[in-house]
């Protein structure tokens, strides 16, 4: 899961930097200025490019990493700030998120906590439409769920925009996910009912349905991916594999299975039985023939794993 650390410490953190900015930013006396700044902060902050950048997945990074990553993010606009003020700006951030986590009671808490923040966002510049596609772009990058989550947790909060508040949300597209109305009509808390598991399915293609008087006003696509939580063995095509080799045809050959997990977790080591001619590579898996081999004394190998 390490893949998603980052994703995860971005958004949350650049939210909260987005309030704290904005706090400061409304002693200013011209309102005018600072909501453009604020505008101008935030876009830098949801751009695509740098979703996608931050989405590639690039581990765990340290605190120096994350807090030049952020400064880069707060002088988008014109405002400038020292050294001093963005230490303290960086620690405000993560001490609110560190509070949040803190009173989390399971791991997939973790995406309710990223939906609000970037929900709040809106807030902050309302009615404003790039702002708007901003983060609802966002939403749409954070749509990943581990397989064999708990049933029941929460997956999401839905919120139904003003202008669309007078009708119903359905979900297509998975019977796993269930959407619950709050005591807010227009607010849908997305449920895990039903299992997930990555082996079977690993990505799902949901569609948000908003419905009045049995005609559908707004069809929003989604595509869900599911991570794979190393809880399987390769699977491999066959329980027998035949591989011919000559002397004239040196080098490597690659066996895969499907459905590998990921990461070191899914690590598998193998060795050869029966033979010295053939070799087995330990940081790559991948079987070595040498090229100068005469090909004598070759008999059936076998492969343990």
């Amino acid at each position: 899961m390490c893949s998603h650390v980052f994703p995860a410490l971005y958004l949350n953190l650049g939210a909260e930097m987005m309030y704290v900015l904005d706090q400061r930013l409304r002693r200013v006396e011209d309102r005018e200025k600072s909501d453009k700044v604020v505008k101008e902060i935030m876009l830098g902050f949801l751009a695509k490019k740098t979703l996608e950048e931050v989405f590639k997945g690039h581990g765990t990074p340290t605190r120096a990493g994350l807090k030049m990553f952020f400064e880069k993010v707060a002088h988008c606009s014109i405002m400038r700030l020292n050294e001093n003020s963005m230490d303290k700006l960086f620690d405000l951030m993560m001490m609110s998120y560190k509070f949040q986590l803190m009173k989390m009671v399971s791991p997939e808490q973790i995406v309710t906590i990223t939906v609000n923040h970037l929900r709040a966002l809106l807030d902050l510049v309302p009615l404003d439409r790039e702002i708007g596609a901003a983060v609802e772009h966002a939403h749409t990058m954070v749509a990943h769920l581990p397989e064999n989550s708990t049933l029941g947790s929460i997956v999401a909060r839905v919120s139904i925009a003003q202008m669309y508040r007078d009708t119903k949300l359905r979900l297509t597209g998975t019977s796993s996910l269930c959407p619950q109305q709050t005591d807010q009509s227009h607010v849908y808390l997305l449920l895990l009912c039903g299992i997930l598991d990555r082996e079977t399915t690993s990505e799902y293609h949901l569609k948000f349905l908003l419905e009045k008087d049995g005609q559908i006003v707004v069809e929003h696509p989604q595509l869900l991916t599911i991570g794979d939580i190393n809880d399987n063995s390769p699977q491999w095509h066959s329980s027998q594999i035949h591989i011919s080799l000559n002397r004239t045809q040196g080098g490597s050959r690659t066996l895969t299975a499907k459905d590998p997990d990921l990461g070191q977790n899914g690590w598998i080591r193998y060795s050869v039985l029966d033979t010295e001619v053939v070799s087995i590579d330990k940081e790559t898996g991948r079987i070595f023939v040498p090229n100068t081999s005469s090909g004598r004394g070759w008999r059936k190998s076998r492969i343990v794993y």
